[in-house]
């Protein structure tokens, strides 16, 4: 079996906020920390030596995000161009690649999770899914996914996707934003997206394929997860890149301490909710 290298990431934008509205700025030009979220998501897909980039975007929000990430190797694409497929690049592709959820963001000091999967798919090829422990009552709103067959340390096959799963469940652990897949991902994908309107589609073709016997693992991921849709997870992310900085660090700690919150919060999951 032949595995081809990663060349091509397709970094996409949830701009339907839950609960953490900012205006006309682009969610993805909200600042967590001295960077945009969307620098994250570049500089993850960089670092893995992956140059060819594409931000799908809505039309409203191009303008702003091509004169912040300027021309060259990083391609603005507008999604549901009709002329270059549902995403806005689907003809695009004839290798396998890798997506990126950019709400999701994932903070580790020396830990970069697309270079996790890439390594899960070096070794088995296919398609590989990100996963992580997220927030329970953050599940309704999660892809929750459910392991089959362990392949070895911290990789299973994955068995089913469920989305809108109830907050009380006991299965905590959902897809965090991060994918490789195989180029005709975006076709099962947008033939998904146009049979369905109430359901996640990501689920759906992720939960068809494996009936297929098209090989999905499951590769879990490490570092912090926070998911910024939520005002909670936007927040709680500012606050765990502030206490990690030891100029701000002190000053932190002795914030969260008078406001009554925990001095050390833990994975996102554990924080407390804003209100």
């Amino acid at each position: 079996m032949e595995i081809r290298p990663i060349e091509n990431a397709v970094i996409l934008l949830d701009d339907n906020r839950r609960d953490q509205p900012s205006g006309v700025v682009p969610h993805a030009l909200t600042r967590i920390g001295s960077n945009y979220l969307v620098d994250y998501a570049v500089s993850e897909a960089r670092d893995v030596g992956i140059e060819k980039i594409y931000v799908i975007c809505d039309a409203a929000e191009r303008p702003l995000l091509q004169q912040h990430l300027g021309n060259g190797s990083i391609h603005v694409v507008e999604k549901r161009d009709p002329h270059l497929g549902i995403l806005g690049i689907g003809p695009l592709f004839t290798d396998p690649f890798a997506m990126i959820m950019a709400n999701d963001l994932i903070l580790s000091p020396s830990y970069n999770p697309l270079m996790s999967l890439n390594a899960a798919y070096q070794l088995h090829g296919g398609n590989v899914v990100g996963t992580m422990e997220v927030s329970p009552e953050h599940i309704p709103q999660s892809i929750i996914t459910t392991p089959g067959d362990r392949l070895g340390r911290s990789m299973e096959k994955l068995e089913r996707m469920i989305f809108n799963a109830a907050a009380g469940s006991r299965n905590t652990t959902a897809a965090v934003g991060r994918y490789i897949v195989q180029p005709d991902f975006l076709g099962k994908l947008a033939q998904t997206e146009q049979s369905v309107t109430d359901r996640n589609p990501f689920a759906l073709t992720f939960n068809a394929m494996v009936k297929r016997g098209n090989s999905v693992i499951l590769r879990h991921l490490e570092g912090k997860h926070f998911d910024c849709r939520f005002y909670d997870g936007f927040l709680m992310a500012n606050v765990a890149l502030a206490a990690s900085n030891p100029k701000m660090a002190d000053k932190m700690r002795h914030l969260l301490s008078t406001a009554g919150a925990p001095a050390t919060p833990a994975r996102s999951g554990q924080l407390p909710r804003a209100p």
